[in-house]
């Protein structure tokens, strides 16, 4: 009768055992790395595609307003306060012939606006009708208004603070957003300018 050896076998197929396993923590592995780079990717793409969807939002609406600054309610100058990271102008954003004060600031890495009608007789801006986030977690927030005289050739140098309001022609705006400054996607910028249309004299 011929004799089989167990322990031969045994061990043979404890080391398939072995090797399958391995394998197979591998290709869960893999598959697992795979998973989640996917899903980090796509959450960095929709953190990017938010940064650029409220950059361009805010852009499009503050250059509406800006550009058709005017006198206020009560004949005080289009533009009230001007300063690296605050400017306060006067617009008519609801076109209902009165215009309103809109300041735009920025504190602790988010930009807000505020909107405030005029009320009484002369009319003054005395209350905060509505305010809101505009830009959330801003990169550096030093400087995101820049302003310039007439003139200005592209290479033109700033207004130096404190800036005289009379003198501004054309206001520059740039921000830079990011989620999170430890990971990729990495920062959102883009900038634009504005001529006031009832500033303009030789612009």
């Amino acid at each position: 009768m011929k004799k089989v050896n167990l322990k031969s076998e045994g061990g043979f197929v404890l080391t398939e055992l072995i090797i399958s396993i391995t394998i197979l923590t591998f290709i869960i592995i893999a598959v697992s790395s795979l998973t989640s780079g996917i899903f980090s990717y796509q959450a960095y793409n929709a953190e990017s595609m938010r940064a650029t969807d409220e950059i361009r939002s805010f852009m499009k609406r503050f250059v509406a307003e800006l550009r058709s600054a005017e006198l206020s309610d009560s004949g005080g100058y289009p533009i009230a306060i001007a300063t690296p990271t605050e400017i306060k102008f006067y617009t008519d954003i609801d076109g209902d012939d009165d215009r309103e004060q809109v300041r735009y600031f920025v504190d602790s890495g988010t930009l807000y606006k505020e909107v405030s009608k005029s009320s009484g007789v002369p009319p003054i801006y005395a209350v905060v009708d509505s305010a809101y986030e505009v830009v959330h977690n801003l990169v550096s927030s030093d400087i995101i208004f820049s302003y310039y005289p007439s003139l200005y050739a592209g290479t033109t140098t700033p207004l130096a603070t404190p800036i005289d309001v009379s003198a501004i022609r054309l206001v520059k705006v740039e921000v830079t957003v990011d989620e999170d400054i430890n990971r990729e996607p990495g920062p959102v910028n883009q900038s634009t300018q504005i001529n006031i249309r009832n500033l303009k004299d030789n612009l």
